[in-house]
């Protein structure tokens, strides 16, 4: 399933580690609330970019953007992710249903090495407004090149400021799409 920008966002609240509970509807974030989906405990790519993300959230937080990072792994193995990973300035969630994670349009991938779950979900990171839509998503079917934390931060900087929508919130291809003005600017620039 894929969430288009500027549609509500799907319910998640989930259990964190520090014994609360992360709920999306409940968020009131003065700019965005930004939740990193990793892989779990296994991924040595969600290691560095959740080391690198636990350096930034005061950046984050000074412009206004809460941080979550949720995943499907269980209470024990998102404790190791945050000793092993030595992770301190964010709240974790865990045990993130397939079903809900599949709702957030995330990929869900097989356990194919020994320390890997059975399933999980690969990796994602999304930006959802203060009323509950989604403003920007970030979803791969591989853990590699994701995309770098301090653009993100950058982006929402320039984003904000110039008070840029949320783009990509068309979510069907009507006739007035396929012929109106984009279609004549198309048809002139491939004469």
């Amino acid at each position: 399933m894929t969430i288009n920008p500027r549609a509500q966002t799907p319910a998640l609240k989930i259990d964190t580690l520090d014994g609360g509970q992360f709920d999306i509807a409940a968020m009131k974030p003065k700019t965005f609330t930004m939740i990193v989906f990793y892989r779990g405990v296994h991924c040595g790519f969600c290691r560095r970019y959740l080391q690198e993300l636990d350096t930034l959230v005061d950046d984050f937080r000074d412009i206004g953007v809460e941080v979550v990072a949720v995943s499907c792994d269980d209470k024990d193995r998102a404790e190791k992710s945050r000793r092993e990973w030595d992770l301190k300035n964010f709240p974790i969630g865990y045990g993130m249903s397939l079903e809900k994670a599949a709702e957030w349009g995330l990929f869900i991938s097989t356990g194919i090495l020994d320390d890997q779950p059975d399933y999980f979900s690969e990796s994602g990171l999304v930006l959802v407004e203060p009323d509950g839509a989604l403003h920007c998503s970030y979803v791969q079917s591989w853990p590699f090149a994701r995309p770098r934390l301090a653009d993100i931060r950058d982006a929402i900087v320039f984003a904000t400021d110039r008070k840029k929508p949320a783009r990509g919130e068309i979510t069907t291809m009507s006739q007035e799409i396929l012929s109106g003005p984009a279609a004549a600017k198309r048809q002139s620039a491939a004469e």
